[in-house]
């Protein structure tokens, strides 16, 4: 997939959901709000797709295929469910399930081909 460059940044806008983004997005930053899932976000992001910050339990509703890096580091979650089937660069996070790091292991048998590694530092917006 080859995004159009387009970038859609709600950064810290109490968002509570994602209806109504473009489509065709290359980079999408919905850090720092209070969203609980990811339902209405596009199914593809060419790009980054940054979500941390937010009240996530898990995945679902979210992109299928992320072309570079997946940030999804302080939420709650509790499982890997609806995990993109493809990410093209790293997996950010440093959240604990059931008391254990998430691994790459994880990242692959929760069916994601992830080509990247599973990075457990916090990076902020201004590195996207």
């Amino acid at each position: 997939m080859k995004g159009n460059e387009c970038r859609a940044d709600c950064y810290c806008n109490n968002l509570k959901h994602l209806d109504n983004l473009p489509k065709g997005l290359e980079t999408l930053v919905c850090s720092s709000n209070k969203l609980t899932s990811l339902k209405g976000s596009p199914k593809e992001v060419g790009g980054h797709f940054i979500c941390y910050n937010n009240k996530l339990t898990s995945f679902e509703g979210g992109p299928t295929y992320v072309g570079r890096d997946f940030n999804c580091s302080n939420n709650p979650l509790t499982s890997l469910k609806g995990i993109p089937k493809y990410i093209g660069g790293n997996f950010y996070t440093n959240i604990k399930i059931n008391g254990r790091e998430i691994t790459k292991e994880d990242i692959i048998a929760a069916g994601c081909d992830l080509k990247g590694e599973v990075i457990g530092e916090v990076i902020g917006d201004d590195a996207w």
